[in-house]
């Protein structure tokens, strides 16, 4: 008998035992842990968004000119200054609070967090903080802008739906959600517009009808932005503020919005 023969009756041990495995036995195995890496909101729209952006930029632009007419034509210069005072005083404020949905954007981008507690927490913010600067904004007006107690005080009062809005747009522009960020963004001016002709233009209201339509529109756009993004804020909880989630919101926010007023 052979060499070879001999050596394949014989029973299988230690040395011959093994064999050499299939070559798709090699191939490297399939991790069934592998996490795929989230998708940046917006990612496969991104020119769709850009090109609705220009568009509703372009619309509004004739908008801001149509307001700077109708205030140059229909209010006196002391009316003028006083309207602009009073609008310039509760942005700066706005500026300051209005970034807690743009922190809100961040915080949902560096880790997973619960999107409805988030915004709970900044819009919660927001209308605390709003509150607590009305009367100093009602009282700057007044005293130090002297702009009138009653016209401080309407400009005062549009604040909170200010940065109620404006807080909804930072969360909606990180979610990529363009079209209805545009929406918002443009319902401001339009109803603004729509206020200075009804009760400006038409009725003779002064200054007082002016500002008092720019406060109307903050409250109306504001109303229509907490419907229109219902989901991301109902069902209504007690949010945790003094928490270093909330702490967290009102640092970068006022941060952010420090350099915008800088700026």
């Amino acid at each position: 008998m052979t060499a070879e023969g001999e050596r394949a009756r014989a029973p299988a041990s230690s040395t011959n035992a093994l064999r050499s495995a299939p070559a798709a036995d090699v191939a490297p195995p399939v991790a069934p842990n592998l996490v795929r890496p989230r998708e940046i909101p917006g990612a496969r729209h991104v020119g769709r968004n850009t090109l609705e952006i220009l568009v509703f930029r372009g619309l509004s632009t004739p908008l801001a000119l149509v307001l700077v007419v109708l205030q140059s034509r229909f209010l006196e210069p002391s009316g003028r200054g006083a309207y602009v005072l009073g609008v310039l005083t509760v942005t700066i404020f706005s500026r300051l609070l209005g970034q807690l949905g743009v922190a809100v954007a961040n915080r949902l981008r560096e880790e997973a967090g619960e999107t409805r507690d988030l915004v709970q927490r900044a819009l919660a913010l927001g209308v605390l903080t709003g509150a607590a600067a009305v009367p100093l904004i009602a009282l700057f007006g007044a005293y130090a802008a002297d702009i009138g107690r009653d016209v401080a005080l309407l400009a005062a009062l549009a604040l909170i739906p200010n940065v109620i809005w404006q807080t909804i747009s930072g969360v909606l522009l990180g979610l990529a959600r363009v079209r209805l960020w545009n929406y918002i963004q443009l319902g401001s001016p339009v109803l603004t517009t729509v206020g200075l002709v009804a009760l400006v233009v038409w009725l003779d209201t002064g200054v007082r009808g002016a500002v008092l339509a720019w406060t109307v529109a903050n409250v109306v756009t504001a109303a229509l932005a907490l419907v229109a993004t219902r989901d991301l804020w109902l069902p209504l909880r007690l949010p945790r503020l003094g928490d270093r989630t909330g702490r967290l919101l009102a640092r970068l926010a006022v941060t952010m919005g420090a350099v915008q007023v800088v700026n």
